[in-house]
Formats: structure tokens, sequence, C-alpha cells
């Protein structure tokens, strides 16, 4: 089977378009049609998967202004055609909710069938940044998109697409739910789990977490996006509250800060004085950050809970699992669930200062007692949460196609 995958944003990277090939490929052809960027390649083979970017810099834009207001694009419309008909396509597989409706005038004209990749719940996620569109535009687009997208009309959109599709996968359970209770039949759709792609048939073991920063500090990460979604101004409010002793014994590193989001957390850090404390670190490739992951001893996801995030599920969840880091999760709906059934940590109420302070405290009272958290957490992983399992998910979607 040939298939031709749509993402809206450039490639590499883009973690999930990277596994879901990884799978794919040993049983299809798999290409990729997105945007062009700087000077990468118009067409390149990067894997095995066959890549082609379109549009100048201005034509970009233009299509995802478009896309963000009237959600309808010519131009993509009119790229994704020429793509399908050039690769001989047999399905067309949509990575989230922008591109599906002009993919699916374009199946219709071609007769393919439609995979509809639903990475998130996109209106939600329009809701809470705002009406700011989740991948870049110059700061004139972005203000525009801000002033013009519509989150009812993009409600509207997603239920009138999405049961178009012929199959839908999402990345939760949750998420799944969801749409079932829009009305989408169970049977159409395939959860395909955000998980790590993990090695769990080697007998290699990720290095166990040490006994705290230089083996006196309790050392909890963070890495990840320092948006608005992220509930980093309520981590800093926790340490400040933190009991002096508590405190004083433990170290919170928060990594992948950006711009204006990074400068805002550094000037709330210096306010709440707990600059010895907390280190705020910029953005950082994935192996230093993983690295970073893999010399701490908690791991930390403090997602703000919404609709947005009560349907999907973060990667690094799996990854501080993977490397047996006992966690401290908001109580999104998958994160709690997750961490409860795995018994790998603790949940605390999300925008709740004092919550989270007192599930630190608890987790720094445990002492050596986290280690069982932390072996629960790496058992879940190799018995449910990996890739493995997902990718069978997602070979099962083209196997009820083809």
């Amino acid at each position: 089977m040939r298939i031709g995958m749509v993402l809206l944003t450039e490639f590499p990277p883009d973690i999930r378009v990277e596994k879901e090939h990884m799978t794919l490929n040993e049983h299809h052809d798999v290409f990729l049609l997105c945007p062009r960027r700087g000077n990468q390649a118009a067409a390149e083979q990067w894997n095995g998967l066959g890549i082609r970017r379109v549009f100048s810099p201005g034509q970009r834009w233009r299509g995802q202004l478009s896309l963000m207001s009237r959600q309808a694009s010519a131009l993509w419309e009119a790229q994704i055609e020429r793509f399908a008909t050039d690769i001989e396509a047999d399905v067309l597989h949509v990575h989230d909710l922008p591109l599906l409706g002009p993919a699916l005038h374009v199946a219709t004209r071609l007769n393919l069938p439609v995979v509809a990749d639903l990475h998130e719940n996109y209106p939600a996620l329009l809701e809470v940044s705002r009406g700011r569109p989740w991948y870049e535009l110059p700061s004139f687009g972005a203000l525009a998109s801000r002033l013009l997208v519509s989150i009812s009309r993009w409600r509207d959109y997603e239920s009138r697409v999405v049961p178009k599709a012929d199959r839908v996968i999402v990345v939760i359970e949750e998420a799944a739910e969801r749409l079932v209770g829009m009305g989408i039949s169970k049977e159409r759709i395939a959860v395909v789990g955000n998980y790590a792609t993990f090695d769990t048939e080697s007998d290699s073991d990720p290095p166990s977490p040490p006994s705290g920063e230089l083996n006196s500090r309790l050392s909890v990460v963070y890495a990840g996006g320092f948006g608005e979604t992220r509930d980093l101004e309520t981590v800093l409010d926790a340490v400040a509250i933190l009991p002096d002793a508590v405190r004083a014994g433990m170290h919170v590193q928060l990594v992948g800060g950006m711009g204006r989001d990074l400068t805002h957390l550094e000037r709330h850090a210096a306010r709440l004085g707990v600059g010895d404390y907390v280190t705020l670190t910029q953005w950082l490739p994935r192996k230093e950050a993983e690295l970073l992951m893999s010399k701490a001893d908690v791991g930390l996801v403090p997602h703000v809970k919404s609709a947005h995030t009560d349907a999907t599920v973060p990667h690094k969840l799996f990854q501080y699992m993977w490397r047996r880091l006992p966690v401290v999760v908001s109580n999104c709906a998958p994160l709690e669930r997750i961490v409860r059934d795995a018994g790998c940590g603790f949940v605390y109420e999300s925008g709740n200062a004092q919550s989270l302070a007192e599930r630190l405290g608890e987790m720094h009272a445990l002492g050596d007692r986290r280690a069982s958290m932390g072996a629960a957490g790496r058992e879940a992983v190799l018995q449910t949460y990996n890739w493995s399992s997902a990718g069978k998910a997602l070979l099962d979607v083209y196997r009820s196609i083809g």
C-alpha cells in the first residue's frame, strides 16, 4: 500500500511521524508532504521516507492563515492533490485537524480513503492558547489569526469533517471516548498511544536514577515547553511555600524554555526568591534533555487541566517511567488514570500550589521507597505503554483499510 502522509509543520522533527513511519515502512511505502522551511531540500529521502516539501515562506503563511481563519486553503488542496497523484497514493494519512478538510476534498475527487490522525483536541488547544496557532507564523500573522480565529467555527468544522474520515486515530483512550460522545462509531476509532520507542525486548536497561543532586538533594526534573498550557508558575509557587527543611533538600530543574516564556518564569522565580532551589534552562536537544532526565530522582508533568489536556498525553511521562523515575503529575484525566493505575507517583490538583507542595513533600519524605514507585512505572511501560503495542494498533488500522 502506498501511504501519503500530510503534515502541516516542517519535518524533521516530529516524533510521532517518525515513529509511525518506522512501523509502517516495514509493510508499506510511505511518503510525506510538508512545508519547506529555510534551506531544506524540496525533495529528500529520510530513513526510507520520501519527503516532498512545498511553499515559499509567503505561500506557507497565506495557506496556514487561511486554514486558521476559514478552515480551507486552495494552496494546500492543490498541493495535496498533486502529491497524491504523483505518488499514486492508495490512502491519505492526515496529521491533525487543520488539513483534514482539504484532504477530504482531494480524496473525494481521487476516490481515496482517509485516515485522520488526531494528535489532540484541536479546538480546545486553540481555546487554551487564546486562538494562537500552535505552529509558528510571523508576528503579524499570529496577531491576525488571534483576531480572525473562531473557536466555535473550529468545533463545528471538527464535527463536520472528522466523521467523514474512513478511520480516526487518537493518542489516548480519553480522546476516543470524546469522539464517541460526538457520535463517531467506536469501531472506526483506533488508539495509537503517544508512547516512546523503547526496545522492550532488549536486556539493556536505562540507568537507575541517582540518589539526588550531589547525592544529597532530591532532584526533580521537568522537560518540555514553557508555554501557557504548562503549570510552571504553580511549580515555582509550590517551591516557595515548601517547608524550609524540605526545600533545602530539593532541587527543581525546568528544561525547555525559549524567548518570552523563559524570561517570564525567570522574573517570577526572582520575585519569589527561589533561585537557590530552581534552575530554569533553555531548550536543549533531545539527547541532552534525556541525559538530564536520567540524572534526576523525580519526573514532573505539570500540565494545566483543560478540555485539551484531558484528551491527550505527553510523551515525557513515559520517558520518565522508562527511566524508573517516580512522577508527580497534575490531575489531567489521562495523567491521573495512568499514574494511579501504575502506582508510579502522586497526583496534584492543577493550579493549586499547596497541593503540589504537599505532593513534593511526600515524595521527599519517601526516601528509598521511591525506588518501588520507579520500578512500577518501568514495568508499566514494559507491559503496556510502549510503541511496540501502539505500532500494532497502527498496523491494524491499515489492515482494516487494505
